[in-house]
């Protein structure tokens, strides 16, 4: 039995597009599919920051804002900001802002366009920064999560713990899809790449997925996907951990930078020649 399917988001642009997000969250069904797993990643977001109380927050990679519209409506702090390199995703943004608005919520303040590692506002903006479901797709992690701790002062992550038996696409040589995951964490990795970057990890959880986005996802055969993979967690979790793919959220209190850091050096990147 196949138990990755809902970890697959409905088809993006092919893998051999110039911009691989620039339409991202453009069709109906993307659309759908990040509303069903927003449920959840928004209450993993509330449920880790209930003591924190921040101030301020930047959302970075915030994608279509189906996440952050919801962390929103839930009082998570009066002012969010977001980040985000697709144009289909800022679309979007900007669109919830209007509705937001529209109800008289001025919560959500701005969203900007980026780079995907140069974050345009000053240093300690930010009570806190969210990357929901966003290093799994980045190039140059740890130069992320250096501008990130420049930014903000505690940092909110979740992630797909890929690196597990059962992963299809973990076989044989990489090849992109239309997930664009390139970066694959187990909780172990994850916490050692927060810790090597400058971040403390104060919360660590894997917690038990709702049915709905696997049942979006594969139907019947979803259902029994979410069955098998909760009672194993429930039952075995080192054993789940190890064969099956889940979600795992950490929430970072910015440190000391560590020996092995970037420290003030700059990421220089080759360019193609023309």
């Amino acid at each position: 039995m196949s138990t990755d399917t809902h970890d697959h988001s409905p088809k993006a642009p092919p893998a051999d597009a110039p911009n691989l997000y620039a339409n991202y969250y453009a069709s109906d069904r993307s659309q759908k599919w990040y509303e069903v797993c927003s449920v959840e990643k928004a209450q993993n977001i509330l449920n880790a920051c209930l003591t924190t109380k921040p101030a301020s927050v930047l959302d970075v990679g915030a994608g279509n804002g189906a996440v952050l519209q919801r962390y929103v409506e839930g009082n998570l702090a009066p002012r969010v900001c977001a980040v985000e390199i697709s144009d289909s995703g800022l679309h979007s943004l900007n669109q919830r802002k209007s509705t937001l608005e529209a109800k008289g919520d001025r919560r959500f303040a701005e969203a900007r366009k980026f780079d995907g590692l140069t974050i345009p506002y000053p240093d300690s903006a930010f009570d806190l920064a969210i990357l929901s479901h966003v290093l799994e797709h980045v190039e140059h992690p740890r130069a992320l999560l250096h501008e990130i701790r420049r930014v903000a002062n505690r940092l909110f992550v979740e992630v797909p713990l890929e690196a597990c038996a059962l992963k299809r696409n973990l076989r044989g040589d990489w090849v992109m899809d239309d997930t664009g995951h390139i970066n694959y964490y187990n909780t172990h990795t994850l916490r050692r790449q927060l810790q090597t970057s400058g971040w403390r990890v104060d919360l660590q959880i894997v917690p038990a997925q709702r049915v709905e986005p696997y049942k979006f996802a594969a139907g019947t055969r979803g259902y029994a996907q979410w069955a098998l993979k909760r009672a194993a967690l429930a039952t075995v979790p080192s054993l789940a951990k190890a064969l099956f793919v889940y979600h795992c959220f950490v929430l970072c209190t910015r440190a000391d930078l560590p020996p092995v850091s970037l420290g003030s050096a700059s990421l220089s990147l080759a360019k193609p020649p023309a």
